[in-house]
Order: structure tokens, then sequence, then C-alpha cells
């Protein structure tokens, strides 16, 4: 009886968090030329996906056991031409934190707001954005997955170039 407990309990975890397929656009590979020398900061997969009460989630797996703090992820919801002037984003994730680009700012300025829910296992990072209101009802966008050095420099990027884009 513990077992089919145990089973159902799984399944049930799975169901409220189930990934896009791999074939799906929201879940990328990353093929290197050239890979990162520093293998914690090597991106190999991201994946975007809903969770069942409508809260973003991303998943990253790298080379190796990732270094958290390295990892950064720009989100762009409202379109290129608001948001940092570089990406466009109006929110990152970088490391356990969580930031929104402020109104009005014209550089790398972020305000700090709640921070996500990060789970690490083996070589993947798992994050889980919080209920923020302006989030709730983001239906598409873009996004970039990226790791830094600890010169701030950009270590790996996915995709390479461009945005990758969502709708859900």
């Amino acid at each position: 009886m513990t077992t089919l407990r145990w089973l159902l309990a799984l399944a049930a975890g799975l169901a409220t968090t189930l990934p896009a397929g791999a074939g799906d656009p929201y879940s990328v590979r990353d093929v290197d030329s050239s890979p990162v020398k520093e293998l914690s900061l090597d991106v190999s997969q991201v994946e975007l996906f809903q969770s069942e009460n409508n809260r973003m989630v991303f998943k990253v797996t790298f080379a190796a056991p990732p270094d958290i703090g390295r990892l950064r992820v720009l989100l762009d919801v409202d379109g290129p031409g608001r948001g940092e002037p570089g990406s466009g984003a109006d929110y990152m994730l970088e490391g356990a934190s969580f930031y929104r680009y402020p109104k009005g700012a014209t550089d790398w300025t972020w305000d700090a707001i709640e921070p996500p829910f990060t789970l690490v296992e083996g070589r993947t990072v798992t994050c889980m954005l919080p209920d923020v209101p302006d989030l709730a009802a983001v239906t598409d966008g873009h996004w970039i997955v990226e790791t830094t050095s600890p010169d701030w420099k950009t270590a790996d990027r996915v995709p390479k170039a461009g945005t990758l884009k969502f709708n859900f």
C-alpha cells in the first residue's frame, strides 16, 4: 500500500509541473560547437512551461552541477521596445533572486521582488516564479537564458543570438 501511495503522489506531482515536450518550442537543447570551459556554466538544455497554478517555471540543465549564482534568465513580456535597453527584458531571474525592470529606467537597474522557488537537483535548476500580479496574465513573450563568468561577462547563452519565443 505504501508503494501505491508513493506512485500516486509522484504522478500528481508530475501532473502539476509537466514540462513542454521535446518537440515543443519551449524546450530547447543547446548544441555547442565549442562548449564552455567551466562545465558548471555550460547550459545544455532550457525549458519553459506553466504550472497548473499558471506560474512560469524555468528548468535549466547544465553539463555539470551548476553554479546557480551565475544563472540568469531574462524575460520580456511586453515587446523589445520597453524594458532593459539591451534585451527588452521586463524581469530577470539571477541566481536565486528575481527582479523587475523599473519603468523609466535607462540603464542596468533592477528592483528586487519576491524570490522564486528554486530547486537544484544534480545538473538541473528548476525555478518557479513567484505569484506576481503582472505575470499572472502573461501568455506570450520572449526569454533568454545565460550564465555569467566571475567578471559578469556572458559565459553561455541560449539562444546564441536573439530570443526564444513562448506562447502558452
